[in-house]
């Protein structure tokens, strides 16, 4: 019998490891990555922009290129 018991357990913990791995997986799979960032588009560079408070341009930072206001979010 205390073999049937160390089985049974062995069971539920991998059962309820692959059921929390799918879950996350879902989760993961749901994520939406870049459809919220403003810099994600090919008109923003290389998506790495900063707002330039002096000049109140939006900059590219690979390039240091002025790429339009959207892409800073603004």
């Amino acid at each position: 019998m205390p073999g049937n018991k160390a089985r049974l357990r062995r069971f539920i913990e991998v059962a309820l490891f692959l059921f929390f791995f799918a879950g996350t997986v879902a989760v993961n799979l749901r994520c939406q990555t870049n459809e919220d960032n403003p810099a994600a588009g090919p008109e923003c560079g290389s998506g790495h922009v900063t707002w330039d408070t002096k000049a109140q341009v939006c900059r590219d930072q690979a390039n240091n290129r002025i790429v339009p206001s959207n892409c800073c979010g603004r």
